[in-house]
């Protein structure tokens, strides 16, 4: 469920509860997999525990506690997996052996039941993993995996959804970020009616009103004049009719089945019209059986008709229940594993990586053409529906943290009224440690590549905590 433009309230309280149970019930498949086996270390790694005694590769303690992992020799090392018993640890750190000192190189906080702790390669004899804090005073680490994860990928993407009217200025674009952006999805500026026809939202640009089609030109305009070598394809995203759950889903039936021909004529158009690379699709969801028939059916029938264009499917990694058809039909899917909550309120954990690849490898879909989707943005952990930036308190988490605390003055709207608010509800956001965490496990794990809701909420390249800089580093941190 993506962030709009401000804040908004979920359509169904109830389709929101039906998605969160179907989330909590994912279990974790990835590990079973060992899809990391041929980058394993753990062979020729020796375990020590806190007094120097070799010990098997799991570890049991106390806050503090920590576990020595030895090698005879210097060897390359980038990731840490692991196996946490219960879901006791809060904070725990890495370090590596420098010269005889230990120097800390990542700090996050749950493990649970798998954690990919990834890191640029260092070459050591010896790593510490310490347990910092703890629910409870004690945890259980039921297995540990040391890695060095280098292999080279011939495609691995990053597609950024940039809602149009916040790159409507020149400046708003970071020429750095468009190294690493492979795939621009332009959002909210194109709407289509119950007869299949398009129509254009209106923004403000210097307290001028413009069209969405004025807007698109200036957008694009904006994002070819910043790309310099690089040369990300653009999609523009078709919202469909609004309404409320059932509404909502038959109005994009009657379109899909009755009003077909039509859209895909207006889709051509504007393709042609704006000289983009394809179209997307963001409809949250077809919740019945009728509903995802008709959706797959159109998909097909749009795809033979642009065989030259491409097709973009946003989905949540719990109900996508397209045709074999459609999943052949569509291009690249971008699947939004944010707005999900774990027990404690958090906001999109590293859990909802696991949890969105064990779903596509259980629904059929392909790893390849999946973009693992990451907020730009964090959620109170009371589940409230507030959205907040990343790049507002970016200096604030620093590369580790996740959780903002700071008073946050914010707009809420409640029943068409908009108030004023000061938020003291920690927010959880995925900050860079997380996300260079998220991309490598992605890359390793074969993904597409990745996808960030949305472009404008990042903090810039220069500030050395940019979201899109994280990404670029994990996937360097894989190369041979």
């Amino acid at each position: 469920m993506k962030k709009r433009i401000g804040f908004r309230l979920f359509s169904s309280f109830l389709a929101l509860v039906f998605f969160m149970l179907s989330f909590s019930a994912c279990s974790v498949k990835v590990k079973s997999s060992d899809f990391f086996a041929d980058y394993s270390l753990k062979q020729s790694a020796v375990f020590r525990d806190s007094d120097g005694n070799e010990v098997k590769p799991k570890f049991s303690g106390k806050d503090g506690d920590y576990i020595d992992i030895t090698f005879s020799e210097p060897v390359s090392v980038n990731t840490l997996v692991l196996y946490e018993k219960g879901d006791n640890i809060t904070e725990f750190e890495i370090f590596i052996n420098r010269n005889g000192t230990f120097e800390s190189i990542y700090k996050q906080d749950k493990v649970g039941e798998f954690r990919y702790c990834a890191f640029n390669p260092e070459t050591t004899n010896a790593l510490r993993l310490q347990i910092q804090k703890t629910r409870e005073g004690s945890f259980s680490l039921k297995d540990i995996d040391v890695l060095n994860a280098v292999h080279a990928r011939t495609s691995f993407g990053v597609t950024a959804y940039a809602v149009t009217d916040t790159i409507l200025s020149p400046d708003s674009i970071d020429p750095t970020h468009l190294q690493i952006i492979s795939d621009f999805i332009l959002f909210s500026a194109v709407t289509f009616d119950e007869n299949g026809n398009l129509t254009y939202n209106d923004f403000t640009l210097d307290d001028k009103t413009i069209s969405g089609e004025e807007a698109l030109k200036i957008a694009i305009k904006n994002i070819r004049a910043a790309q310099g070598n690089s040369s990300p394809a653009i999609y523009i995203n078709l919202l469909g009719p609004d309404g409320d759950v059932d509404t909502k889903e038959a109005k994009h039936n009657q379109v899909f089945e009755e009003h077909a021909d039509t859209l895909i004529a207006e889709i051509q158009k504007l393709l042609d019209t704006f000289g983009a690379d394809g179209v997307s699709f963001d409809y949250e969801y077809p919740y019945k059986k009728s509903g995802w028939k008709a959706y797959s059916n159109f998909l097909v029938a749009l795809d033979k008709a642009i065989p030259d264009k491409k097709i973009s499917v946003a989905l949540g990694p719990w109900g996508g229940k397209l045709t074999d058809d459609a999943k052949e039909a569509v291009d690249n899917y971008e699947w939004m594993s944010y707005d999900l909550f774990d027990e404690d309120g958090y906001h999109a954990p590293f859990s909802v990586a696991t949890d969105t690849a064990d779903f596509l490898n259980s629904s059929g879909y392909d790893l390849q053409k999946s973009a693992l989707g990451v907020p730009f943005y964090g959620r109170p952990t009371d589940q409230s529906a507030i959205w907040t930036n990343y790049y507002e308190c970016a200096e604030r988490l620093g590369k580790y943290g996740n959780i903002d605390t700071a008073p946050l003055k914010t707009t809420l709207l409640e029943g068409g009224e908009t108030t004023e608010e000061t938020v003291t509800t920690p927010r959880y956001l995925n900050s860079y440690q997380m996300v260079f965490d998220k991309t490598a496990f992605a890359y390793d794990y074969g993904f597409g590549g990745m996808m960030v809701w949305h472009y404008a909420c990042d903090a810039k390249a220069d500030t050395g905590l940019s979201l899109f800089e994280a990404m670029a580093e994990a996937v360097l941190s894989r190369q041979p």
